[in-house]
């Protein structure tokens, strides 16, 4: 696992570094006492920002004065990879929830990745949706919530609600704002989830 990533001030290799990382987690090529190292490490890193101190993110500068859609691809994706590979570490690893202060800090890290609703920039908005739910899917948020959803209810209830537009994009009931059909794309997540026994519940 590459924690270099932090302290790297270009953008595409930021971001380059943290897909790596999440791409060898999720094929468990990791062991416990990397996984304890790297998030240990990377915890240390996460920032608040100046438009919310409650929330916590991963990124290079300040966020105030950088367009939405960079904010997108260099804030709020790398941080649900970054959350995804937490997540998929303490779903395997007894060790990760004994790392110091992660799961009170777990949940400013759920409510940065709240922040925006997993929405992307614009007319992509639900592009950013279906990639986010994509990431949280191959990170194992089933077995994760099935664990530890008691604790930290508010994501609980706002993935649920994800989940929910995930479905009716995968349905054809929702399209993009030019009309765009993601329903391919949204059954394949749809099927990353019920591949890990992940329900999508009706309400």
């Amino acid at each position: 696992m590459n924690t270099n990533f932090i302290n790297e001030n270009k953008p595409d290799k930021f971001l380059e570094i943290v897909k790596e990382n999440f791409e060898e987690y999720i094929e468990n090529k990791v062991s416990e006492a990397e996984s304890v190292n790297f998030i240990s490490t990377v915890l240390k890193a996460a920032k608040r920002t100046e438009h919310n101190s409650k929330i916590l993110l991963w990124h290079m500068e300040d966020i105030s004065d950088m367009p939405d859609d960079a904010r997108v691809m260099y804030i709020y994706e790398p941080t649900y990879m970054i959350t995804g590979i937490i997540v998929h570490a303490l779903t395997k690893y007894n060790g990760v929830k004994k790392i110091p202060g992660l799961l009170d800090q777990l949940s400013k890290i759920f409510a940065g990745c709240m922040d925006r609703d997993f929405m992307g920039h614009g007319y992509e908005d639900l592009e950013g949706l279906i990639f986010a739910m994509e990431i949280f899917a191959k990170a194992n948020i089933k077995e994760f919530l099935k664990k530890y959803g008691s604790d930290y209810p508010e994501f609980a209830s706002f993935f649920q609600s994800r989940k929910e537009i995930l479905k009716e994009l995968a349905d054809g009931n929702m399209k993009g704002a030019w009309g765009q059909d993601y329903s391919k794309w949204a059954r394949v997540v749809m099927n990353c989830f019920k591949k890990r026994g992940y329900i999508i519940v009706a309400k």
